[in-house]
């Protein structure tokens, strides 16, 4: 793909987001060179910017542009108010890819996404969003706040820095930035050093280049090729979770063999299945863009499902507490939410009707109150994981996951 800048020949690598005049945002594909220097740009506003010392109150901007790119795990955001700069790089691209969801052109999916069901599930359990503060670089790391008023009570709740704006964009509220935030930007961005992480311990997730460049091989027994994939695993033991990096073969191997085991429930009567299924792997090759997920009934009923790898992945940051960052997840947020307002989820169910939409369903108790949601099943099983409570599947879903894992068995070669 061409840079979308017109007479550039240049290799399209960077995704840019930038508002219109009518609110829209434009969203063209830029090669490196224009991409650096629509950055460069930003940066050096955001460094010229001065804090005032005379208030410590955090400053109201709107968001101004996102600079992502394809083969790089940060990304960086720009924040503007009408004094003043803020650009927030060494973003971590996972997290972009909420704001690029807001911004992107196009239809909406019917079932809302992350962001909005954080929106949506305040407002049914009677809070109102007042806004969102990002504040506290603590370590180097951009945190934030939602701030939500409930029977006249400020309850605040941590979230990632792109989940805060994606929120904030969602439900139409203020996005404040506090003093320290914007010493910490306009340090960072005078530095001409916009594009690197703020701090390397903070990306959850190391970029492809960064395996390769320590040459990690493969885990699996007398295998030297170079890893090539990762595969979480929930042990049944209880012991910590395991993380096996593996080579694309062993990989194919491992999603082979899991497919097997679901698939055997074609041969059983699905009514006999045990209907609470928890969490067993979740396993990603990385030229791949989709997980595979792998759920576990106490019986050993096993249910299959593929989603994009960045509705998979967190899936494994939650079982994975070494991979964990220092701010939380999307469902960690969204679960905090729910119990800072006095709510709790009870139950996470999967169907799969013969005809409609592959959903999960969301029930919340507050106060003898049963509120319902629909979610993507990621993100259930994800909020069930976070709540540490089971999912239950219709036989229909567990007839349907052993199909797909039939057709997976095939589509992987053994």
């Amino acid at each position: 793909m061409k840079c979308g800048i017109e007479g550039c020949d240049g290799t399209a690598r960077f995704r840019f987001f930038e508002p219109r005049v009518d609110g829209t945002f434009s969203h063209p594909v830029l090669c490196e060179r224009h991409a650096y220097a629509i950055a460069d740009r930003y940066a050096r506003d955001c460094a010229r910017t001065r804090v005032p010392t005379s208030s410590m109150n955090p400053t109201p901007f709107s968001l101004a542009s996102i600079v992502t790119c394809d083969q790089s795990d940060v990304a960086a955001v720009c924040l503007r108010s009408p004094e003043s700069s803020c650009f927030l790089s060494g973003v971590p691209s996972f997290e972009a890819v909420t704001l690029l969801t807001v911004l992107s052109p196009g239809a909406k999916h019917r079932q809302l996404v992350s962001y909005e069901n954080i929106a949506a599930v305040t407002s049914e359990l009677g809070g109102a969003l007042q806004d969102v503060i990002i504040d506290n670089p603590a370590e180097g790391a951009y945190h934030a706040k939602l701030r939500i008023l409930q029977d006249r009570k400020l309850v605040s709740v941590d979230v990632c820095l792109c989940d805060a704006i994606s929120v904030a964009l969602t439900a139409k509220v203020g996005i404040y930035v506090a003093p320290a935030v914007l010493l910490k930007a306009a340090e960072h961005a005078a530095r001409g050093q916009w594009w690197l992480p703020v701090t390397a311990s903070d990306s959850r997730r190391p970029s492809i280049e960064w395996w390769r460049s320590k040459g990690l091989k493969c885990e699996a027994a007398d295998c030297g090729q170079p890893r090539a994939a990762q595969a979480f695993e929930l042990c049944a033991d209880g012991s910590p979770t395991r993380r096996l990096l593996l080579c694309k073969s062993h990989a194919r191997w491992l999603i082979a063999k899991y497919a097997r085991e679901c698939a055997q429930s074609k041969s059983r009567g699905v009514e006999e299945v045990n209907p609470e299924f928890r969490i067993s792997s979740v396993i990603s090759i990385d030229d791949i863009d989709v997980g595979d997920v792998y759920l576990r009934a106490p019986d050993g009923s096993c249910y299959f499902l593929s989603a994009p790898k960045f509705q998979a992945w967190p899936l494994g940051w939650l079982l994975d507490n070494s991979l964990r960052g220092r701010r939380p997840l999307t469902h960690e947020s969204m679960a905090a939410v729910i119990r800072q307002l006095g709510g709790s989820i009870c139950e996470v169910a999967i169907d799969e009707p013969t005809q409609g939409e592959f959903c999960a369903a969301l029930k919340i108790v507050q106060r003898e109150r049963l509120i319902c949601f629909e979610v993507r099943p990621c993100e259930g099983i994800a909020l069930a994981l976070a709540a540490n409570i089971a999912i239950r599947l219709t036989p229909t879903a567990v007839l349907n996951g052993a199909h797909r894992a039939s057709k997976r068995i095939c589509e992987i070669g053994s």
